[in-house]
């Protein structure tokens, strides 16, 4: 199966597309890949994300036993994983499983990529804290009712996490119970919330949170604050360009 793009980089939303649609020509030629039985078609980051984008079952299998097989190779390893949160919550959660149960957290490169997944730093933590962690999220993830009750948790970790499962089904969800960390008495607890603020990724989300805390003087939460005004980028890259007429 010779297709003239698989050496290409940006064609992973394209290559979701068609294993979507059943394009046996791709999804083969993905297999191939995948299992090394084609030596034209190198195992790219753009196929990884684009087998993740589908979320075709079969796909994830094969890439699963893969992840599983690279015991030695740290580098597929990590580019498997820290492309795994760009499909759906359900392979993430899907991927998640496989480290805590193969017990990958001894590796790295499974560290970095939890931290990118979550925006927790913790590569300088033991393996045993971060699979406790990582155990967490998974539950935070795959149960609601988990999710609900440790969105409200006085731990710092459950409530974090939680906010962080709700925002991967939808950051607006997360609105109302990030004010009611923002506004706590307790600085700690506000910094968490301007530390999951900060987490999202989200210009637009951040922006608009801001924007309700202008008036703090508190010199610390001023900075996380200063730092979620994340419009600032568009007024500064545009001085001093000429007028379009």
């Amino acid at each position: 199966c010779e297709h003239e793009y698989w050496g290409l980089h940006g064609y992973d939303l394209y290559l979701a597309l068609e294993i979507r649609r059943g394009n046996q020509g791709i999804i083969e030629g993905i297999k191939e890949a995948i299992l090394g039985e084609n030596e034209s078609i190198v195992l790219t980051r753009d196929i990884i994300r684009g087998v993740i984008r589908s979320g075709n079952e079969e796909l994830l299998e094969l890439l699963k036993k893969l992840l599983i097989a690279a015991r030695l190779q740290e580098g597929l390893r990590q580019q498997i994983l820290e492309n795994a949160d760009t499909g759906s919550v359900a392979t993430l959660a899907y991927f998640l499983k496989v480290c805590i149960e193969e017990d990958f957290f001894r590796y790295s490169s499974v560290i970095r990529a939890f931290g990118t997944w979550t925006g927790l730093a913790y590569d300088n933590e033991k393996p045993n804290v971060v699979k406790k962690a990582a155990a967490l999220a998974y539950e935070c993830l795959t149960n609601e009712t988990t999710r609900m009750q440790y969105v409200e948790s006085e731990n710092n970790l459950e409530a974090y996490l939680a906010l962080w499962a709700m925002g991967c089904y939808e950051i607006n969800n997360t609105t109302e119970k990030v004010h009611t960390l923002l506004d706590d008495e307790r600085k700690y607890r506000r910094i968490l919330g301007w530390l999951f603020v900060s987490h999202t990724d989200d210009e637009h989300y951040q922006m608009q949170m801001a924007s309700h805390y202008l008036l703090e003087r508190e010199e610390e939460i001023l900075a996380w604050i200063i730092h979620n005004l994340a419009e600032e980028w568009r007024v500064t890259s545009s001085y001093g360009k000429p007028n379009d007429g």
